[in-house]
C-alpha cells in the first residue's frame, strides 16, 4: 500500500494533521497589517489546535509528561500576551508606551521552554552519563565554547545604558540570556553523543525550542540595538517553532518511532560556528576577547582529538585482550558445559519433573532450614493435600490425562500461595505446602487450608473431559525448637491428612497428639478383628429402601455393627478401612450372607414376603470375581432364591480390566444374582457398562442429590438427567442418604423410583424391621 509524503513524515494517516498544516500555511500567508486582529485570531486558533495534541499526549506518556506540560504553558502564555499586544495595538490603538510592559510578559514562554528542555535534558544526561560520560562532557564543552563566541559577539554590541533605560530593553536583554541557555541545552541534547537515540516527539520538541531560542535572540538583539526588523517574518518563524512542537505532540500520540544520530552529526555541530562568523568579524566587537576564545576553542579541538585517540587506543587494547581470552574460553568450554550439566541436574533434582514444583528432597532441605530459622514469635504450618479417587482416574483415563490434571492442580495451589511459601508435589497425588505465620495470626492457617481446598476442588477441564476432585488436608504446626527431625514433621501432617480423609466432616484436620493413640487403637482393632467371634460379637442392622409410588419397603440394606468387649459398640465406618486392607473381607461377606439368608427364611416361615436383602462388597473384593462365587455358594447352601439377594458394589468395579469385568458379570448372569451400583455419579460409571451389563439398581450419590435444592438450574438438571437416564435404561434409581423429608416429594415428582435415608428410617435392629414388615399398612410417611 502506497503512502503519501505527509503520511511518511508524521508516521500515520490522519486528515486532522493535514488540516493543521494547511492552517499553519494560511497563517504564514496572512501578512501583519491593519488586519492584525484577523492574523492573531488565526494564530490563536492554530495554537489551540496544537494544544489539543499536546494536552492529549500528557495523559499518554510518563517519562516526558513534565516537558509537555511546560511546553503547553509556554504556548498558552505566548497566546495570552500576543492577544494582549493585538488588543492594545490594533483594537484600542494605544501608544506603544502603554503596552511596552508586555515585553516582560514574553519572558514567560521563554522561561517555560527553558524549564521544559532542562528537565528532560537532566533525565537524559543521567542515563547517558553512565556509558559515555567523557564524550558527553567533551562535546558539552565544545558547544559551550561555540555559544560563548556567539554570545560575546551579541552582548558586546548592546550598550548598557540602553538596557537600563527602559523596562522593555531590560526584558528583551533577559530574554536573550534565557534564549542562550535554551540554545545551549538544545544544542547539547542534539550534538553531544555519536550514538544518541531519541523519539521523534522529543526531537521535534527540542528542534522547535531551538528555533524559538534563535528567533528570540534575533528579535531581542535587533530590539536592543534599535534595529528595524520585520515582525511579520519573526512571528511566522515563532509560529513555525510552535508548529514543530505540535508535530512532536502528534508523533507522541502516534507510533513515536525512535531516530538515531548518525556519525555525520559529530561534524554537523561545527556548522554552529559558521553561523556565528558574521557576528565575530563586526567592527565593534572586542577582537581581543574573540581571539582569546578562538584560541581556547582551537586548543580544545586539539585536546578533543587526543582524548578520542586515547579512548580508541583503550578500546583496541580491550579488544586485543578479549581475543587473547578466546583461547582460554575454548579450553574451558568442556569444563563450563560440565558445570552447566551439573546445574541442570541439580535443577532436575530440586524440581518435580511434571509440575515444576519443589521435589521431595528439595522440600526436606528447605523445611530443615525454615525450622532452624524459626523465631519465638513465628509458626511454620505444613499443609498436606491428598487427592481423593485420583488413582481410579489415572487407571480410567490414562496417564496423559492424569498428568495434565496434576499440572492444573499444581497451578491452582500456587495461585493461593505467597511467593515465600514452599510448595511441593510430595507423592503421586499428594502436595505439601509450608507457610510461615506469626503468632497473632496463628488461627489463619485454618482459613488458608480452606482456600487450598476450594482451589483444588474447582472444576478442571482437560480436553472434552470435566473433573471435580475432592481432597483431604492435614495440618501440622511447628514453633522454634519443636521439631528436630523434619521427617517427623511431615509424617505428622500426613497422619492428619489420613484422619481428614476418614472423618470427612473434620477436613482440614489439625494434627493432635491423640492421633497416635488413635493409630494404636486401630492396630489393636485389627488384632481384635482377627480374634473376634463373629456370631457373638457382630450384629446386623437394617435400613429399608422404600418404593416412592407404593410407599412400601422393597429392599433392605444390611449394615454391620461390632459389640467389642474392649471398645464397646462400633459402627462399620470405624473399622471398615481395617477390613479393606486385611484378608477379613471374605469372612465378613460369608457372615453377612448367612445372616441375610437366615432372616429371609425366618420371614417366609412367618408368612411374610421378604424384601430384597442388599449386601455391600468392599473395594478390594470387587477386584476379582471371587465374591460372586462366595455369594452363590452361601445362597445354594441356605436354599435361598438368588433373586432375594442383591450384591451392592462401588463404581470402582469398572476400574478392573475388561477381562475381570466380563468374568464378574458372566457369573452374575449365570447365577441369576441381582447387582446394584452404589454412589453412582461421582466415580467411574460409564453408559457403556450400564448398557452392556444387567444392573438392577443405581444408588445415586449424595453429592449429586444435595443439588436438588440448588438455586443453580444446571445443578438441578444433573439430578433430573441421572434419574431420567436410569428410567430410559430400565434401571431402578435409588436416592440414598436423604436426610430432609421435603426432598422426598421433589424426588417423586422428577421420577425417582426408590428412596433411602434417615429422613424416613435409620438403620434398625431386626426386631424393629420385622415389626415394620408385619404391619403391612405402615408407609414411609407414617414412620
Amino acid at each position: 500500500m502506497q503512502t503519501s509524503l505527509l503520511d511518511d513524515f508524521f508516521g500515520a494517516k490522519s486528515y486532522s494533521k493535514i488540516i493543521s498544516i494547511v492552517a499553519i500555511f494560511m497563517l504564514i500567508l496572512i501578512p501583519k497589517s491593519p488586519f492584525g486582529v484577523v492574523f492573531y485570531f488565526v494564530n490563536i486558533s492554530c495554537c489551540i489546535y496544537m494544544l489539543y495534541f499536546i494536552v492529549k499526549s500528557i495523559f499518554i506518556v510518563s517519562d516526558q509528561r513534565d516537558m509537555w506540560i511546560l511546553l503547553t504553558l509556554a504556548l498558552y502564555s505566548y497566546i495570552f500576551f500576543g492577544a494582549y499586544w493585538v488588543f492594545y495595538k490594533y483594537i484600542l490603538g494605544s501608544p506603544y508606551d502603554q503596552y511596552s510592559f508586555l515585553h516582560f510578559g514574553f519572558l514567560t514562554p521563554s522561561f517555560f521552554i527553558l524549564l521544559a528542555v532542562t528537565t528532560q535534558f537532566i533525565k537524559r544526561i543521567k542515563n547517558d552519563m553512565q556509558h559515555e560520560w567523557m564524550y558527553i562532557l567533551n562535546d558539552m564543552l565544545s558547544i559551550f565554547l561555540i555559544l560563548s563566541i556567539f554570545s560575546l559577539a551579541i552582548f558586546s554590541n548592546i550598550e548598557a545604558r540602553i538596557i537600563c533605560s527602559t523596562a522593555a530593553y531590560l526584558a528583551e536583554y533577559i530574554n536573550i540570556i534565557l534564549s542562550f541557555i535554551i540554545l545551549l541545552i538544545v544544542s547539547t541534547t542534539i550534538f553531544t553523543t555519536q550514538n544518541l537515540v531519541m523519539h521523534k516527539s522529543y526531537f521535534f520538541a527540542v528542534l522547535g525550542s531551538g528555533i524559538y531560542a534563535c528567533v528570540r535572540i534575533m528579535y531581542s538583539y535587533d530590539f536592543c540595538t534599535i534595529t528595524i526588523h520585520n515582525t511579520a517574518i519573526i512571528d511566522i518563524i515563532f509560529s513555525l517553532a510552535f508548529f514543530l512542537m505540535m508535530c512532536g505532540s502528534v508523533e507522541l500520540c502516534d507510533k513515536n518511532k525512535k531516530i538515531k544520530n548518525k556519525k555525520f552529526m559529530e561534524y554537523f555541530k561545527w556548522i554552529l560556528l559558521l553561523m556565528f562568523l558574521p557576528f565575530i568579524f563586526k567592527d565593534d566587537i572586542n577582537k581581543n576577547y574573540t581571539l582569546a576564545l578562538a584560541v581556547i576553542f582551537i586548543l580544545h579541538v586539539l585536546l578533543t582529538h587526543y582524548i578520542k585517540k586515547y579512548f580508541e587506543f583503550k578500546n583496541n587494547l580491550a579488544n586485543e585482550q578479549e581475543k587473547k581470552h578466546e583461547l582460554d574460553i575454548i579450553l574451558n568450554k568442556y569444563t563450563n558445559e560440565l558445570k552447566l550439566a551439573n546445574l541442570c541436574l541439580q535443577d532436575v533434582v530440586d524440581k518435580d519433573y511434571l509440575t515444576g514444583l519443589m521435589s521431595r528432597s528439595k522440600l526436606i532441605k528447605e523445611l530443615r532450614k525454615e525450622l532452624d530459622k524459626l523465631k519465638n514469635q513465628e509458626t511454620l504450618a505444613l499443609f498436606c493435600i491428598n487427592l481423593r479417587r485420583f488413582k481410579l482416574t489415572n487407571a480410567s483415563y490414562g496417564h496423559e490425562i492424569a498428568d495434565k490434571i496434576l499440572i492444573n492442580i499444581g497451578k491452582k495451589i500456587l495461585e493461593v500461595c505467597g511467593k515465600n511459601d514452599l510448595v511441593s508435589r510430595f507423592g503421586a497425588d499428594e502436595f505439601l505446602v509450608a507457610k510461615k505465620i506469626v503468632d497473632e495470626e496463628r488461627e489463619n492457617y485454618l482459613d488458608f487450608a480452606e482456600k487450598l481446598k476450594s482451589a483444588v476442588c474447582e472444576n478442571i477441564i482437560i480436553g472434552s473431559y470435566h473433573f471435580v476432585f475432592e481432597c483431604a488436608i492435614g495440618i501440622e504446626t511447628a514453633n522454634a525448637g519443636t521439631f528436630i527431625d523434619v521427617k517427623e514433621f511431615i509424617r505428622n501432617a500426613d497422619k492428619a491428612t489420613y484422619f481428614a480423609k476418614q472423618l470427612g466432616n473434620a477436613n482440614p484436620f489439625l494434627f493432635i497428639k491423640r492421633i497416635d493413640e488413635i493409630e494404636r487403637k486401630k492396630s489393636r482393632l485389627e488384632i481384635l478383628l482377627h480374634q473376634a467371634n463373629f456370631k457373638k460379637e457382630f450384629e446386623v442392622y437394617y435400613q429399608p429402601v422404600f418404593d416412592l409410588k407404593t410407599d412400601k419397603i422393597v429392599a433392605v440394606e444390611n449394615f454391620l455393627r461390632w459389640h467389642s468387649n474392649e471398645f464397646g459398640f462400633l459402627q462399620a465406618k470405624e473399622f471398615i478401612d481395617i477390613i479393606e486392607r486385611s484378608d477379613l473381607g471374605d469372612r465378613i461377606l460369608e457372615f453377612m450372607l448367612s445372616n441375610a439368608c437366615a432372616r429371609i427364611k425366618e420371614l417366609k416361615k412367618a408368612g411374610i414376603k421378604p424384601p430384597i436383602m442388599s449386601i455391600n462388597i468392599t473395594n478390594k473384593q470387587s477386584q476379582s470375581s471371587e465374591f460372586i462365587d462366595i455369594t452363590h455358594k452361601i445362597i445354594k447352601e441356605q436354599g435361598i432364591s438368588p433373586n432375594e439377594i442383591e450384591i451392592e458394589v462401588g463404581e470402582n468395579i469398572w476400574v478392573n480390566n475388561q477381562k475381570i469385568i466380563d468374568d464378574i458379570f458372566r457369573k452374575i448372569s449365570e447365577y441369576d444374582i441381582k447387582i446394584s451400583v452404589d454412589n453412582f455419579g461421582i466415580g467411574h460409571s460409564s453408559l457403556v457398562f450400564l448398557e452392556r451389563y444387567n444392573i438392577e439398581r443405581i444408588k445415586i450419590a449424595h453429592e449429586i442429590l444435595k443439588n436438588i435444592n440448588s438455586k443453580n438450574p444446571q445443578d438441578k438438571q444433573i439430578v433430573n438427567a441421572v434419574i431420567a437416564l436410569a428410567n430410559v435404561m430400565n434401571i431402578r434409581s435409588v436416592a440414598k442418604n436423604i436426610k430432609n423429608r421435603e426432598n422426598v416429594q421433589k424426588l417423586k415428582e422428577i421420577g425417582c423410583n426408590e428412596i433411602q435415608g434417615m429422613a424416613l428410617c435409620d438403620p434398625v435392629e431386626w426386631d424393629r424391621l420385622r415389626f415394620m414388615l408385619v404391619e403391612k399398612t405402615i408407609k414411609h410417611s407414617e414412620i
